[in-house]
């Protein structure tokens, strides 16, 4: 096209070194790729995961479309398949020592908390297998409810001569801005946990969210409660912590029962509590103490349920499903009193961002 004068952009699908060498000539303006290589990559970790951990993930993991303008600067390892050392490096093309890559995860929670200990120990056996540097060797818990100290957390590490990638919880729009600088400074950044709760990424640059769906989950697990095999309640009470009511996923959650109240056509109420306060907030909330009926309590969080089986035990009629599985949740399950608990596999949660970031980086 170009030697009869015509003027034309020239772009194609499925790059390889051949590809990135005629638009490093200005011949080719644009490739659109399906990173073909993560595709092979996340389907091994995905099996691997599974045959030792039991657990699985389900849907798309996006590796596509990635539209390309300008060659990569480890284009020549493309059609080598980014060999990892100590593989004989091909001419043109280093082996990457994974030692070398740094990734950091910050949460916003307090440190080393019961439920957030299966997570880490997920993040810390993925750096072993992978052979990557996790920064600070596990997660950096900077503290609940403390945008504050988790922002100068970021803005202390999300330099690149500190770290290559990040996943971070992204619990607040108050931080935005600061896991988006991290973004703009070339930092390769993925959420878990939290920030996925309008079904899209919070902010733009993120590579991928390792969670779930909050408000679907949630609007499940209420239209389970509904049904007669269940005990078919006949209004709803999301409990929440007072002073979490407000955090974007746990807000999901009591959405997603809200939304399913209203197409059942029942009263719904949220309950904002503590543990030490759930049975007096439940009680007192509109409706529930009137002897009649089956009141449908989902816990947006599962260390509500001890004393959310204590109200069953005193209203046996009480409709109970919860967020988070553990040893208490299984048992209640097994002997009649849970209708279902939700797992986010917490272990995943942890691995599952250094597989996808050390990818990304390579």
């Amino acid at each position: 096209l170009n030697k009869t004068g015509c003027e034309a952009v020239v772009g194609g699908f499925d790059p390889n070194e051949g590809l990135f060498d005629e638009m490093a000539r200005g011949n080719i303006q644009f490739l659109i790729s399906q990173q073909t290589y993560s595709q092979s990559y996340f389907a091994t970790y995905s099996a691997a995961l599974l045959s030792f951990t039991g657990m699985s993930f389900s849907g798309l993991v996006p590796t596509g479309p990635l539209a390309i303008t300008a060659p990569p600067s480890n284009y020549a390892c493309y059609d080598d398949f980014y060999p990892v050392c100590p593989a004989t490096p091909s001419p043109g093309c280093a082996c990457t020592d994974r030692s070398e890559i740094r990734i950091a995860g910050v949460v916003d929670e307090p440190v080393e908390n019961a439920w957030w200990n299966l997570v880490n120990a997920g993040a810390r056996d993925a750096a072993e297998d992978l052979g990557v540097t996790l920064l600070e060797g596990g997660l950096v818990f900077t503290g609940a409810a403390d945008p504050p100290a988790f922002i100068a957390k970021l803005e202390e590490i999300c330099d690149p001569a500190t770290i290559d990638a990040l996943f971070v919880k992204i619990s607040t729009p108050d931080v935005h801005d600061a896991v988006a600088a991290c973004i703009d400074k070339g930092i390769a950044v993925l959420s878990i946990n939290a920030g996925y709760e309008s079904g899209e990424l919070a902010v733009d640059g993120l590579l991928y969210h390792v969670g779930q769906e909050d408000f679907a989950v949630a609007r499940s697990g209420a239209i389970m409660l509904v049904r007669p095999s269940s005990g078919k309640a006949d209004r709803f009470y999301c409990v929440v912590a007072e002073q979490e009511m407000d955090l974007g996923n746990l807000k999901a959650r009591c959405d997603g029962v809200a939304d399913a109240a209203q197409r059942a056509g029942l009263p719904y109420q949220r309950v904002a509590t503590s543990v030490d306060t759930l049975r007096d907030d439940l009680i007192k909330a509109r409706g529930f103490d009137d002897g009649a009926g089956a009141p449908g309590i989902i816990l947006s969080d599962g260390k509500f349920l001890p004393g959310a089986l204590s109200v069953l035990a005193e209203y046996p009629s009480v409709v109970l499903g919860t967020f988070d599985l553990d040893e208490l949740s299984v048992e209640a399950i097994d002997d009649g009193r849970l209708v279902f608990a939700t797992d986010q596999f917490r272990y995943l949660q942890g691995y599952l961002p250094l597989a996808l970031l050390t990818a990304n980086v390579v």
